[in-house]
């Protein structure tokens, strides 16, 4: 089902590269071109924990997981940072601080809802096995959980048509990447809160699964294979 909807997101998202002009490009200060960077940035430590979890994990259930991930959201990072370049920012140098669009500016993309900090980092590369399973998916759940939260804050304060409908497809898609991690957690027999992991975002993953999906967007989503 997740690859289904991740490639859903990609289909809906190419056709609105099409016509943008010159007059088009938003403030740098926007909640539209905030979000485009801060979530490639967001994205980017998905990746990696991803990739960690390939590495060091054993539970093919949770490989699968780490593996969607990758491919979905470097593909989405490609997307938004070709979204910047087309309005004339450089993907690799943003103007605003980090999260000033939704007005709360924090010091570095590090300290964005749901990163995992330094602390937990170490822990996660330092694990193996069930270990790394249960980390990456209580690492994961709170990241989307934090993906969720901006990407519906962006969905109510962008004004571009593209980043409005790719903040929309995020946040219906995490939120339900959340709940199939639960469900594939409790397959597994995963503790849900394993050492080195803190919660710093505050729903849990249950109720995060459930949060502002629209039912008849879900029975779309169905109905298109998901």
């Amino acid at each position: 089902m997740v690859g289904v909807i991740a490639l859903m997101f990609l289909a809906g998202s190419i056709g609105y590269f099409i016509g943008v002009r010159e007059g088009d490009s938003p403030p740098g200060d926007s909640a539209d071109v905030g979000f485009l960077y801060d979530m490639s940035a967001h994205h980017e430590q998905a990746v990696q924990l991803s990739m960690i979890q390939l590495a060091n994990g054993s539970e093919p259930s949770v490989h699968a997981f780490a593996r969607e991930i990758i491919r979905s959201q470097s593909y989405e990072i490609g997307l938004m940072q070709m979204r910047l370049g087309m309005w004339g920012f450089d993907p690799a140098s943003r103007e605003q601080e980090p999260m000033a669009w939704m007005g709360m500016s924090v010091p570095s993309t590090d300290a964005m809802p749901g990163m995992a900090d330094a602390a937990e980092l170490e822990t996660f590369r330092d694990a193996q096995g069930p270990e790394t399973d249960a980390l990456f998916l209580a690492l994961m759940s709170d990241h989307h959980a934090g993906g969720v939260a901006m990407a519906q804050d962006a969905a109510s304060r962008a004004e571009d048509a593209w980043v409005v409908d790719t903040a929309e497809r995020m946040a219906r898609i995490q939120a339900s990447e959340i709940a199939e991690m639960e469900f594939a957690r409790e397959a597994a027999g995963l503790p849900s809160s394993p050492a080195g992991f803190v919660a710093d975002f505050g729903p849990d993953a249950a109720d995060m699964g459930e949060m502002d999906m629209d039912p008849s967007q879900s029975d779309m989503d169905n109905d298109d294979g998901g």
